[in-house]
């Protein structure tokens, strides 16, 4: 599902955090959550193809694909 997102890259254009840009407030509480851009590096808001994320594995492959993108565009 292609879906948009929020992302963060360190100097290094490195995928360090990603967050989905239509996160829907926790039910039972109401807490919301951003991503904040720290020193040295970037905020993207992008649409990309995002997988079913089972294991640190996936989680480490989705972020490679994302840095990859992200460096082509």
């Amino acid at each position: 599902m292609i879906g948009k997102l929020t992302v963060i890259t360190d100097e290094h254009g490195d995928v360090v955090g990603t967050q989905a840009s239509d996160s829907a407030p926790d039910p039972a509480t109401g807490a919301t959550a951003s991503l904040v851009a720290g020193p040295g590096q970037t905020l993207h808001k992008i649409e990309f193809e995002i997988p079913q994320l089972t294991s640190g594995a996936d989680i480490d492959d989705f972020h490679r694909r994302l840095t990859e993108y992200l460096r082509k565009k």
